[in-house]
């Protein structure tokens, strides 16, 4: 589920996609470390799909083809972990 702070930030990329170059736009997904590899993978795609699903309702946007995956918690794009090494709730 999109929070609205979450749609205020798509609508800002989605007039960045409007006045863009066409062709295709990835949505990747990513989680934190907590939970098993396998749910946080289908979790990223999820949000991925959400996020593309949501594009794909923007006039002026839903034309373009959405590549959209998932990187799990390979990938995070802020440290999952305190340096004493226990789960970082930021």
């Amino acid at each position: 589920t999109l929070t609205p702070a979450a749609e205020t930030e798509l609508r800002k990329a989605a007039e960045l996609i409007r006045r863009g170059p066409p062709g295709p736009i990835q949505v990747i997904g990513h989680t934190d470390s907590n939970g098993e590899d396998a749910y946080n993978q289908k979790l990223s795609e999820a949000r991925a799909r959400t996020v593309a699903d949501w594009f794909g309702k923007q006039v002026g946007v839903r034309q373009r083809t959405f590549q959209v995956s998932g990187k799990g918690e390979s990938a995070p794009i802020a440290p999952n972990e305190t340096p004493a090494g226990a789960d970082d709730p930021q």
